[in-house]
């Protein structure tokens, strides 16, 4: 038992480093790697952003954009 507690110290870490690169920024959070999303994720990020003007007919750099646009 004691082996897997220090496995699972050790993943914790690994965690908290993500969270600082991050630096606290909820959208951050809430939106994850946008560029290994499919169109389709994209797509439905955009939705659950209100982002008008993204459809099907976009690439997913454009969605892409769109999103990181809405959050700044």
């Amino acid at each position: 038992m004691k082996a897997a507690a220090v496995t699972t110290a050790a993943a914790e870490p690994e965690g908290t480093a993500q969270s600082d690169t991050d630096a606290g920024s909820q959208n951050a959070e809430s939106v994850p790697d946008l560029t290994g999303m499919t169109k389709a994720q994209l797509l439905a990020t955009a939705s659950e952003l209100g982002i008008e003007g993204v459809s099907s007919r976009n690439t997913k750099a454009e969605i892409v954009a769109a999103i990181e646009a809405a959050e700044h």
